[in-house]
């Protein structure tokens, strides 16, 4: 929580200047990983900056936060959600979007996700486009990381 919350404290004069509101639910009771906090601070603030450019008029970002079971291992692991209210990504791009040099911005590297692809991977994590949302507007990045030993739903670390 600290990293997501040192990215949008980072970011909040950019973003409201935009017209960019951030907000949501960070719930996870647990939510201390093992890495390193300023790398884990530059994904989110990527996933920030990227949300806010698929907005040129505006929006609303939204964080959330909550503990889930791991894939096949059962380590509990902390998912963050971070959505927009831009175009979405288009299904025929969907799956390039972490590509290294690709970029569908005039101005872009395609550097971004796919660094931050890399980081959330060196962490043991994932992070994955889950989806456009209901209404087929946005688009929702999930980041799943584990939790450090001892840090369990229900126990203290």
């Amino acid at each position: 929580h600290r990293a997501v919350r040192r990215a949008v404290a980072a970011l909040s004069f950019q973003l409201e200047g935009g017209g960019i509101e951030i907000g949501g639910g960070i719930e996870a009771p647990e939510d201390t990983v093992l890495g390193n906090a300023e790398a884990l601070e530059g994904v989110f603030l990527n996933l920030f900056l990227n949300a806010a450019d698929a907005m040129p008029d505006g929006g609303r970002i939204s964080v959330a936060t909550r503990n889930a079971p791991g894939p096949q291992d059962g380590t509990e692991r902390i998912r963050v959600e971070v959505g927009d209210e831009g175009p979405g990504v288009p299904p025929d791009l969907s799956d390039r979007i972490f590509e290294p040099f690709f970029s569908t911005k005039k101005e872009g590297t395609g550097f971004g996700l796919s660094v931050a692809l890399s980081t959330v991977e060196d962490h043991g994590g994932t992070l994955r486009l889950d989806k456009t949302s209901d209404d087929g507007r946005g688009a929702v990045f999930v980041i799943e990381l584990p939790l450090a030993p001892g840090e369990r739903a229900g126990g203290a670390p």
